[in-house]
């Protein structure tokens, strides 16, 4: 029997040895060269360049963050119901179950403990509460630009203009200012892909850790919807996570201990609000956790193709942008690198979990624009593909903005398509006419720079949604004067009055009035019975809902625009004086 000392070393074994020999040169190098002073000084320069595109890209948020915070009142209902139940858990100290005008709120938590933290240092301020969902946004910025870096650690400029791409994605910027948990829930995925992606590239444990933290921010941020986002994308890991591959009974070991630790937390939330309200609240919460949390702004209800249109309105500009399908046709017989095909599946597979859920929404894009911006930015500023096109005039914005204008030009003279809104087919055919006007403009200026068009491309789009922002505030602040009824009702309140709300009241008033009660809620049948029961009380109520049968300057305490009717605030007693209720 030959002795085992003297066998030759296996084919793996001196594998295994050449490569821990390259890898051992190859670090001996980087101290070598980061020693030189050149080498000093260009690794300095390149920290004061990213220095610099950070402050680009957080002065372009500040600047979306203060149109929203700033110059905008809260808009009913969606955002002041979030404020609605964040001032009620406050001032109930109940800050594990959501309260809104005495009624459990169908809301996991995370968005609320934000403001809670921030209020228990600068106290109860509407600017904070606002500014907690834009925090979210900025911080998924940082994270987005880790994960450039984790997917492809040569390409330096994909990495500095990942974050500017995904603050110019049009969707993106309207989401930064609404006081909504949507942006947090972007945060925690990208958090867990970026823990995903570095165990990819060298198995820690730590990474497991985060990814483990990830997920469970996510579900307490947006309920169980959050692992649609997370679990297709980690459970496809093969399709993508090559050279290196890792070794997939640690893999998806490691996936299933984050996925439990997340539902663990879930799970402790959960029995919480049991022990809090007896169990129902909890199996209500259980039960519709799955949906998420749907926006009162939109229809419920789409068909089940509905995201095979609304995704490439959600990546806009960049799913039009004419140089991206030519850098991406001019690949198109070259194998996918990981992080393309990585991307590509984080696109598609939740997309596809998302379409069989009966609830379709457009924020449930959010957490897939970074996997868009992700490949744009590859496939504009990658070092192989960043000067192939961009000395052609027509591969910027001209060509798309000329067709749009074209087809908001004749689009009012043609049928009306009912998926689309309406007020596409309500405004000027001239409107078509300026936008071909600035696409033709586009076209003839001398932009052939890839990285000058890509950053003029996305502070247009910025300065764009600012714009917006400023011009509906200008136009809905008037219709919603919350500040006025909720102080009116706060004075009542003070006063011990009961307070009664016409139709369903969900929560308009609650953080403007910093009210300490409920408001009864009353079919316009049953409100002058409450009338005459209550005969101090007050009642809100709209020009298109209840009306008294006899009104006089004594009864009305306040009346004003309320979207497009009148919100009405009137004296009981007075009513009863004047005849108004029998």
């Amino acid at each position: 029997m030959p002795n085992k000392e003297s066998n030759p070393p296996s084919d793996t074994g001196r594998s295994s040895e050449r490569r821990v020999r390259k890898f051992e040169r190859h670090v001996v190098e980087e101290i070598v060269m980061v020693d030189t002073p050149a080498a000093q000084k260009e690794v300095k320069r390149e920290r004061f360049t990213g220095l610099r595109f950070s402050a680009l890209w957080i002065g372009l948020w500040i600047l979306l963050a203060a149109a929203s915070v700033l110059v905008r009142n809260v808009w009913p209902n969606d955002e002041t119901r979030v404020l609605g139940i964040a001032w009620e858990m406050w001032s109930r100290r109940s800050f594990l179950v959501p309260y809104l005008n005495g009624q459990p709120e169908l809301h996991p938590p995370f968005l609320f403990w934000v403001i809670h933290a921030g209020w228990a240092v600068l106290g109860v301020a509407e600017w904070w509460a606002r500014l907690a969902a834009p925090l979210g946004a900025l911080a998924s910025l940082f994270v987005v630009q880790r994960i450039s870096r984790l997917l492809w650690p040569q390409e330096r400029e994909v990495a500095l203009y990942a974050p500017f791409i995904l603050l110019g994605t049009v969707t993106f910027a309207f989401l930064v200012g609404p006081a909504l948990a949507d942006t947090w829930l972007l945060f925690f995925v990208l958090l867990a892909y970026w823990g995903l992606l570095i165990q990819w590239r060298r198995r820690d444990v730590r990474a497991g850790l985060l990814t483990a933290l990830a997920l469970s921010g996510a579900v307490l941020t947006s309920g169980p919807i959050a692992f649609a986002y997370v679990l297709p994308v980690a459970l496809l890991a093969p399709m993508w996570a090559q050279s290196p591959t890792p070794k997939w009974k640690y893999w998806y070991a490691d996936l299933f201990k984050a996925v439990a630790v997340a539902l663990v937390a879930f799970g402790a939330w959960i029995a919480a609000l049991w022990a809090a309200e007896n169990g129902p609240y909890a199996v209500r919460v259980l039960w519709y956790s799955w949906r998420g949390v749907p926006l009162e702004f939109f229809a419920l209800q789409q068909p089940w193709w509905w995201y095979a249109w609304a995704a490439p309105v959600a990546f806009l500009p960049w799913s039009v942008l004419p140089l991206a399908w030519m850098n991406l046709w001019h690949i198109r017989r070259e194998p996918l690198d990981a992080g393309f095909t990585m991307c590509l599946v984080w696109v598609v597979a939740p997309l596809l979990v998302l379409s069989l859920l009966p609830i379709k929404q457009p924020q449930y894009l959010l957490p897939l624009l970074p996997a868009g911006a992700l490949l744009a930015a590859r496939l504009l500023m990658a070092e192989d593909l960043r000067r192939v096109h961009e000395d052609k005039g027509f591969a910027g914005m001209a060509i798309p903005l000329i067709v749009l204008g074209g087809v908001l030009t004749v689009l009012p003279r043609l049928p009306r398509v009912e998926f689309l809104p309406e007020i596409l087919w309500q405004q000027s055919p001239w409107a078509g006419v300026v936008v071909m006007g600035v696409g033709i403009v586009a076209g003839w200026l001398p932009l052939k720079d890839v990285r000058k068009r890509v950053f003029d491309l996305v502070a247009i789009n910025v300065l764009l949604v600012t714009f917006v922002l400023l011009g509906t505030a200008r136009s809905f602040n008037p219709a919603y004067p919350l500040a006025d009824v909720g102080r009116l009702l706060a004075q009542a309140q003070a006063r011990s009055q009961p307070i009664a709300h016409t139709g369903e009241y969900r929560g308009e008033y609650h953080f403007a009035g910093r009210l300490s009660a409920p408001l009864s809620q009353l079919a316009p049948e049953r409100v002058e019975a409450w009338v005459t029961a209550n005969p101090n009380g007050v009642v809100v109520t709209y020009a298109n809902s209840w009306q008294p049968r006899v009104t006089g300057p004594a009864t009305l305490l306040l009346e004003a625009p309320f979207r497009d009717s009148q919100v009405q605030v009137l004296s009981a007693q007075d009513l009863i004086t004047v005849g108004a209720v029998r």
